[in-house]
């Protein structure tokens, strides 16, 4: 009888833990999967690659200036809408969205507009902001593998404010989601 109800438990546990939600967003520290190449002899040989010059860090920006290490990422769909995330240790985060069949291209963050949205998350001084003017520009986008990589900038502040303004500049992501 012990033998059932242990059997039946470990079931039980088996099922729950293999059991996982499709909306919620992966969070960590990941290598990069985005099946993009890289330069597997990082341009040391001085061999002239078809991938070399191929950059394939998943998230990177400037702050204000400053090259700012994000430490985790997350790309996810919500409501309709592409996300890209990364954050740094303290953690500051910038958010990227746009429409999930976005095509290569350059595309106007506006305030007025949910279509493309810049937010910069300030953790240190607890302010969210929201991008004010910028761009996002898609440099490649392969729906059907779900990688999609480009670059960044816009200019952010707080809702109905004008301070703090952040400038978020020479930002690049390369992910898959």
């Amino acid at each position: 009888m012990n033998a059932i109800k242990s059997t039946f438990l470990l079931l039980f546990v088996a099922i729950f833990t293999l059991t996982s939600c499709d909306n919620e967003p992966l969070t960590g520290t990941f290598e990069d999967e985005s099946g993009i190449p890289s330069d597997s002899n990082d341009n040391t040989d001085g061999n002239a690659d078809d991938n070399s010059g191929i950059d394939t860090t998943p998230f990177t920006a400037n702050i204000d200036g400053e090259e700012i290490p994000y430490i985790t990422l997350q790309s996810y769909i919500l409501n309709g809408k592409l996300w890209v995330r990364g954050a740094d240790e303290l953690p500051n985060k910038i958010t990227l969205g746009f429409p999930t069949d976005i095509a290569a291209g350059t595309f106007e963050i506006t305030p007025d507009s949910d279509t493309y949205e810049g937010i910069y998350s300030d953790a240190s001084n607890n302010v969210l902001a929201r991008a004010n003017s910028g761009t996002i520009t898609i440099i490649a986008h392969d729906i059907d593998a779900k990688t999609i990589s480009g670059t960044f900038t816009f200019i952010a502040s707080p809702s109905g404010s004008t301070t703090p303004q952040y400038t978020i500049s020479e930002g690049k992501f390369n992910v898959s989601y």
